[in-house]
């Protein structure tokens, strides 16, 4: 007598498209039940599909004759079905779910596919270990580390780690809105019992040993040792150093760098790192139960910050928090911070480009007109009244300019040089204090300064029939030059 699948496992593929020959087929390979279907893996169930199509023996055509069994198809998609449902009834036992067929239905099946197809089977373990603790002080990073670790690395079930270790004991009840994922699901509903987790407990044990072993901490877990009892180490060692006692110093470290923390400059401390040390403080208040809300984050943050440059940035952030909610521009912590750093990076920036402008001034500046006139620094007694070599009347003109000059300009140009022979060459004339000690040396730049203009008024005066521009610097007088230096070279 052929076996028959029963009516529950019927009505529950029979709107998943199968038809009844092909549900027939499935039962005479041996699957007649859900908790049937349950053991059946992979390559169970390609071989349930070689059955059905090629099921042996013989069966009678519509003519009555007796021929070879046909069998019956699967296609690819039922298979694909099969192997979704029998995974999905061992996951309801992984994550201690009663099976619903009403509830996990086809959409169920799909999240399940993707899940196997995407995640499990294109996973890769992690690599990167968490590392030895080499003090105790640096305990609460290797609680982390080994957190991160246990989240992505999967045990024999497929379940992260992180659920050996994980707060509750008993399974945690489905959230409203569902589980953000599967993973998340099994991390906080699988069992800490069976053959699957004692196999996990003992992995767990051997990593928390490789980040303990040879430390103080490790002998908060020795008790654990013989029966590699890596949730009871793990439990032993953080309830101990992460007591209430420990979280209670723990907060008020971080309320104390809250307080004390300041950002005056650059050189002092970078607005980054200004940050970066707030946000520290933030993770360890959340850590131990006592989160910041994100105004009261924002409120620290303008409290330590006490640079001019930042004063008018935070009084815009002031004016935004008066408007309404929805108008708004400013309204979380990281928005803020964006805002400051974009106002620090202008002043920077304009910062370099007016040193780089200082620079280019110092090093091509020609001065003025009576420049460094006036009362001269007769202090030290030598350097009084200097005037500047200046872009006035006097100055020496391109030949390419001079050429483009009327004869009246012409003219003005060398009745100006003649007027500023007169005065001294622009020298100030507030330097009386500063003439004591200035010695022959600057009578003889007088005399050279003299010299180099009569050259020039000669000079133009015979161009200005010619149209040919004047020589800049008095060139080809050495003569003279050398007479008014003295004979210097």
């Amino acid at each position: 007598m052929a076996q028959v699948m029963n009516n529950e496992l019927i009505n529950y593929l029979l709107p998943l498209g199968f038809t009844v020959d092909q549900m027939f087929a499935i039962g005479r390979q041996g699957v007649l039940s859900f908790e049937g279907l349950k053991i059946f893996d992979d390559k169970a169930i390609d071989s349930v599909a070689a059955g059905c199509k090629n099921p042996g023996g013989t069966s009678v055509n519509a003519a009555g004759a007796t021929i070879r069994d046909p069998g019956v198809l699967l296609p690819v998609p039922f298979i694909l079905t099969l192997k979704a449902l029998a995974y999905g009834l061992r996951h309801c036992d992984k994550t201690q779910v009663v099976f619903n067929p009403i509830i996990h239905g086809a959409a169920w099946l799909n999240s399940l596919m993707h899940f196997r197809t995407f995640i499990i089977k294109a996973y890769t373990a992690p690599t990167d270990k968490p590392a030895k603790m080499t003090k105790v002080t640096l305990i609460r990073d290797s609680f982390d580390a080994i957190i991160l670790y246990l989240s992505t690395l999967r045990g024999v079930g497929e379940t992260f780690l992180a659920y050996v270790v994980r707060d509750e004991y008993d399974p945690e009840p489905e959230p409203i809105g569902g589980w953000l994922s599967l993973d998340k699901e099994m991390i906080a509903r699988a069992p800490l019992q069976g053959p699957l987790y004692e196999a996990d407990n003992q992995s767990v044990y051997l990593i928390l040993k490789s980040v303990f072993g040879g430390t103080d901490a490790y002998s908060w877990m020795m008790a654990h040792e013989r029966a590699g009892d890596g949730r009871g180490a793990y439990r032993s060692v953080y309830d101990h150093y992460m007591s209430i006692s420990s979280r209670s110093a723990t907060r008020q470290k971080a309320e104390a760098t809250i307080r004390s923390l300041v950002y005056s400059n650059e050189n002092k401390m970078t607005f980054e790192q200004y940050v970066s040390k707030l946000q520290l403080a933030h993770t360890d208040l959340e850590r131990e139960g006592h989160p910041m809300s994100d105004d009261d984050r924002v409120l620290h943050l303008n409290t330590g910050i006490l640079s001019d440059v930042l004063s008018a940035a935070k009084h815009s952030h002031t004016l935004d928090e008066a408007r309404e909610p929805d108008d708004r521009t400013l309204d979380t912590f990281d928005k803020v911070v964006s805002f400051y750093q974009s106002i620090i990076s202008k002043h920077l920036a304009s910062s370099a480009t007016a040193a780089k402008r200082r620079n280019v001034s110092w090093a091509g500046t020609t001065h003025e007109g009576g420049g460094r006139g006036g009362g001269g620094r007769g202090g030290r007694g030598g350097r009084g009244g200097r005037g500047g070599r200046g872009r006035g009347a006097g100055r020496n003109v391109p030949a390419a300019e001079w050429n483009k000059l009327s004869h009246e300009q012409k003219a003005k140009v060398i009745s100006d040089r003649k007027k500023k022979q007169k005065t001294g060459n622009g020298s100030g004339g507030g330097g009386a204090g500063g003439t004591q000690g200035a010695g022959s040396y600057n009578s003889q730049i007088a005399a050279l300064n003299s010299s180099m203009l009569q050259v020039q008024q000669q000079l133009a005066e015979r161009a200005e029939g010619t149209d040919e521009a004047p020589p800049a610097g008095g060139g080809g007088s050495g003569t003279q030059l050398g007479a008014a230096m003295g004979g210097r070279r």
